[in-house]
């Protein structure tokens, strides 16, 4: 991914709380059935992280994406309205998570070494 210096990347991140026994299963048709299509539509899957929830018997899964900009954000979500294997998909993962947040979070600038600086606002 290329970052334009005067459109700072837009980064992702899907926080899914899902069944311990979902989560490997997820996980797997994230990574072989949406990651390709989703990448097709423009993000870039950057990382992926299962770890224990405090609940027991539940997973946190937080999965980070990146864009290149807003534009490109965009562009990205007008693709994924008009596929409806989109849709399909996170109405399977609405029937297995019990909460799912997404944090759409675009760069500040960067750091004296160069390095994309993120904020929370």
């Amino acid at each position: 991914m290329r970052v334009d210096e005067h459109r700072p990347p837009i980064a992702i991140f899907d926080h899914l709380r899902l069944a311990e026994d979902d989560a490997e299963g997820w996980i797997g048709n994230l990574i072989e059935r949406y990651r390709p299509g989703a990448e097709d539509r423009g993000p870039t899957l950057v990382g992926l992280w299962n770890g224990f929830a405090r609940e027991p018997g539940r997973r946190d899964v937080i999965v980070h994406w990146s864009l290149p900009g807003l534009g490109a954000m965009w562009a990205a979500r007008w693709k994924a309205h008009a596929d409806p294997s989109v849709a399909a998909s996170w109405r399977a993962t609405g029937s297995k998570a019990f909460g799912r947040d997404r944090y759409v979070l675009p760069a500040v600038g960067r750091g004296p070494s160069g390095v994309v600086a993120w904020s929370d606002g």
